[in-house]
């Protein structure tokens, strides 16, 4: 059984957000909590960077 949360597992198509952006046409919504260690903050601003360079709303 696959797990419903957590990281991806082994045999799926695993692509980083960031590679996507430029992309994707609907709103992103991205949820993340101060403390998450999981998704630093530059990471965060690369997304947002890449949502506006493509031309796409991201909150």
């Amino acid at each position: 059984m696959a797990p419903l949360a957590g990281y991806p597992v082994s045999g799926h198509d695993l692509r980083n957000p960031l590679d996507l952006a430029a992309g994707l046409k609907a709103p992103v919504l991205g949820l993340y909590g101060g403390q998450d260690g999981g998704i630093p903050l530059t990471t965060i601003n690369q997304m947002k960077d890449a949502l506006a360079e493509a031309g796409a709303k991201g909150q």
